[in-house]
């Protein structure tokens, strides 16, 4: 009979014995000069071989054997007719280790891909509300603070913008639960986001560097795909699982909340997420017939701000911007447009070396009407006359025809540092217009041909050279 030398441990004390361990039928039999015992193999636990570790036999009242021999012990064994089981044996040969490997990294690959997501809508979809709305409530809280400042928009133009969006159908037939609020964006520049709440932010610069409201209103379609889809949330569960889990699980999300302004500001959307918005912003843009390429327009804009912000030409941006958690490919860009070129010159793009007051001044003198797509149109033509001493006369007409003279004003005109300032002096009409009223308008850009002034309403006017009521 075969026996395997080992060394013997009591498990009372650290001292050991030499014993022999050998097989009688499925009993083991441990044999020494001051031990004899003798254990059922089934009541035993013998390790894996591990190298050139010793293998240990231990016994259920603690004690234990540390055999240094293996090859002799694994020979005892397999003539007892015990044999190593299969994930032993591929441990042996390196071919099934590079298997083993390969498999955990194709494991953890589809559980990011697949079981990561999985996990986030399962969360979401668990989340009460009253923890959803302290979670915005907070992040509001802490971005007003310390990145946003209050709105310098009217309140007029915000509840225009709100109540805009608000009579828009929607492909769903409802919004989630949302509100517009909106902030200047300061170092962010133009922005918007939704949280997780359903608090959709728009910064003033958004609204100043789109060329009309038709595109404003697709970012927000794109943000009301975000929200219909729970994109934030569950990009942001996604981006801090454990945290979540952890959180959710104690009911303390103190912690976890302290860290959505920066996650928000900083994280980006998915491309599905990007293309289930997208999607879901050109069906509701098509409903209410404003074309998808509207979104297409301020996406350009925006990719005009973002590359002057790289090129040095703008003070820079450190939590990132617009694009940086709404990646604009020009993919996108080419759907939205329905593969078509766009036409809408980017008139307001921060590269864009602005004109000084003397340039400016140089352009003004001349007639000027009202563009058929500026929001003063529907009120009639109006012919304003620049001229060069600084004196301007304004004719308004009941028609876009020069027909029917409604009024007539004077006004002294002026330059100052990028803005077109007018103060009323006369009007044949008082009851209408008020006597010293002064008018500023930033010019974002100026031709020949046309002139684009943004006002203090938050307006964005379009002046064409003519001396007719409409330019046709």
């Amino acid at each position: 009979m075969d026996e395997v030398r080992a060394s013997y441990f009591d498990g009372l004390t650290a001292r050991s014995q030499p014993v022999s361990l050998s097989l009688h039928g499925k009993q083991l039999t441990v044999s020494g000069d001051f031990l004899t015992r003798h254990e059922a193999l089934s009541s035993l636990e013998i390790s894996e071989p591990m190298g050139d570790a010793p293998r240990i036999v231990r016994f259920t009242d603690g004690a234990h054997c540390e055999v240094i021999d293996q090859t002799a012990f694994a020979r005892l064994l397999r003539d007892a007719g015990i044999s190593d089981g299969l994930v032993v044996r591929m441990q042996a040969r390196w071919q099934w280790a590079v298997i083993a490997v390969l498999l955990t990294v194709i494991t953890a690959a589809a559980g990011y891909r697949w079981g990561l997501p999985a996990a986030a809508d399962w969360i979401a979809g668990r989340l009460p509300d009253s923890l959803l709305a302290g979670m915005g409530e907070t992040t509001l809280e802490i971005l007003d603070e310390h990145v946003f400042g209050p709105s310098q928009l009217s309140p007029k133009r915000q509840e225009g913008i709100v109540r805009a969006f608000a009579r828009l159908r929607v492909p769903t037939g409802s919004l989630p639960a949302y509100s517009i609020e909106f902030r200047d964006g300061g170092r962010i520049g133009a922005n918007a986001f939704a949280l997780p709440d359903g608090t959709i932010i728009v910064t003033d610069q958004l609204t100043e560097i789109a060329g009309d409201d038709e595109e404003i209103l697709a970012v927000l379609a794109h943000e009301a795909g975000h929200l219909e889809g729970g994109h934030s949330l569950r990009r942001l569960i996604q981006g801090s699982i454990g945290g979540f889990v952890v959180g959710w699980y104690l009911g303390d999300v103190s912690s976890v909340a302290a860290g959505l302004p920066s996650a928000i500001l900083q994280a980006r959307y998915s491309r599905e997420f990007e293309r289930e918005a997208d999607r879901f912003a050109m069906q509701m843009l098509e409903l209410n017939d404003i074309p998808p390429v509207a979104l297409a327009r301020i996406l350009q804009r925006m990719q005009a701000d973002m590359q002057c912000a790289i090129s040095g030409d703008t003070p820079g941006n450190p939590f990132g911007d617009y694009l940086g958690s709404h990646p604009a490919t020009s993919e996108r860009i080419s759907t939205l447009a329905g593969n078509k070129a766009l036409v809408a010159e980017i008139v307001d793009s921060a590269c864009k070396t602005p004109l000084d007051d003397a340039g400016i001044e140089e352009m003004m003198p001349g007639s000027w009407v009202i563009s058929p797509d500026d929001p003063d149109h529907e009120y009639g033509g109006v012919i304003g006359e620049y001229r060069a001493d600084g004196t301007k006369q304004t004719v308004f007409y009941e028609t876009n025809k020069c027909e029917n003279r409604v009024a007539t004003t004077q006004s002294r005109w002026w330059v100052e540092n990028g803005y077109l300032y007018t103060q009323l002096e006369t009007s044949d009409r008082p009851d209408v217009f008020d006597e010293g009223e002064l008018f500023k308008d930033r010019v974002v850009s100026i031709n020949s041909r046309q002139a684009v002034l943004f006002s203090e309403d938050g307006y964005r006017l379009y002046r064409t050279r003519s001396n007719r009521c409409l330019n046709e």
